[in-house]
């Protein structure tokens, strides 16, 4: 049994149990008998002071390169750039690609020159030649044809959006691939329409024996020609992209003076890197250069001043230049039989693309594809 001085001590020595234990819970401190009492957490170590985190450092602004259109600095203009339409990682639009699409690349920037520069009103590196006809509805383009300088035979200029452009004497001749002919407003010279015609060496391209699709004048007299006449044709045409660099017998013929039952008096073709002029009199097979190392992907407008004959007062001029020259450019000239015969009312005139030695081509797998716009023949003195 506790006295009451025994019960009185284990009170006073429970007080001060209690009294440490809250002591050592608080981080330390005195007792009321003045005894300094330490926290079991003082030997911890302590958390460091987070570092403040350092504002981040803007990107530096490009240098100018001086190559217009390039806000990024990596000598490119930004149209030419591409994630999404870019199968070799290089960022580059495969739209303009030098490893994809054919011609020099002159400046080693991986774009193919023609889609540079040019014309450009808007300064930003492209030549607007190329943009979609969305997106050109308010560019001024260079025209193709200037002021009419004789009486007109015919213009097909493709604005009624037909294929026979809204003449009923001009014929599309088409073989049964549905996509021979058609028109086309994504790729003009000038206005709203032209015409494409394509081939592939297959046999729905085949007509008349041969991989052809081509327009004609079968059902307009007045395109006739004769001997003594002096006419001046003026046409343009745009190479679709990609368009192979063939061999020199794999031809694709694009406009042809044609006699009714047998071949060409002359006719306009690719071949090899030129583009020329052929004149098949009898045994006399004429070449003449009107293009040398053309471009591909770029309206070239073409101009041949022909005074017919089928003797030697016979005489072929022709020019060209490119959508964004200012002038004509002479190339070779030809004088001497350009007729076949003197034959009266015995022709015709046919415009498009026409392979007739597909078999010799290296890339027999390609599609030719040919665009036609602009095309007037006038009378001249």
């Amino acid at each position: 049994m506790f006295t009451s001085f025994g019960a009185g001590m284990f009170i006073r020595r429970a007080v001060v149990v209690v009294s440490l234990l809250m002591l050592a819970a608080c981080g330390g401190g005195s007792t009321s008998d003045g005894l300094e009492v330490e926290s079991p957490l003082a030997d911890a170590p302590q958390q460091p002071t987070p570092e403040p985190t350092p504002e981040p450092t803007p990107e530096p602004t490009p240098e100018p390169t001086g190559v217009l259109g390039d806000t990024n600095g990596n000598g490119i203009s930004d149209a030419f750039e591409s994630t999404d339409n870019d199968r070799d990682g290089d960022l580059i639009s495969d739209l303009y690609d030098s490893d994809l699409v054919q011609g020099d690349d002159s400046n080693r920037n991986g774009v193919t020159d023609i889609f540079e520069g040019g014309y450009d009103p808007n300064q930003d590196g492209f030549n607007d030649l190329f943009l979609p006809a969305e997106q050109r509805s308010n560019v001024p383009l260079p025209l193709a044809l200037g002021p009419v300088e004789g009486e007109v035979v015919f213009i097909a200029n493709y604005e009624s959006g037909a294929e026979n452009s809204g003449n009923s004497g001009i014929e599309a001749f088409s073989p049964p691939a549905e996509d021979a002919i058609s028109v086309s407003s994504s790729i003009v010279r000038e206005g709203n329409y032209s015409i494409n015609h394509r081939v592939r060496f297959s046999d729905d391209y085949i007509s008349a024996g041969r991989q052809r699709a081509e327009s004609n004048t079968l059902g307009l007299p007045e395109a006739l020609y004769n001997e003594g006449d002096k006419r001046r044709y003026q046409f343009s045409i745009f190479l679709e992209t990609p368009w192979p660099i063939d061999t020199q017998d794999s031809l694709e013929i694009i406009w042809q003076w044609k006699r009714f039952g047998g071949g060409p008096d002359m006719f306009v073709l690719i071949r090899g890197t030129n583009i020329e002029l052929r004149a098949l009199v009898g045994d006399r097979g004429i070449r003449k250069t009107i293009v040398n190392n053309y471009r591909v992907g770029e309206w070239i407008d073409l101009q041949i001043d022909v005074d017919f004959s089928a003797g030697d007062s016979g005489l072929v001029k022709t020019y060209y230049k490119y959508a964004s020259d200012s002038g004509y450019i002479a190339g070779e000239e030809y004088a001497g039989p350009n007729m076949e015969n003197d034959m009266v009312d015995h022709n015709q005139t046919k415009w498009g693309v026409y392979m007739p030695a597909f078999s010799y081509s290296l890339y027999p797998d390609m599609v030719r594809s040919v665009y036609h716009d602009a095309i007037r023949v006038t009378k001249r003195q």
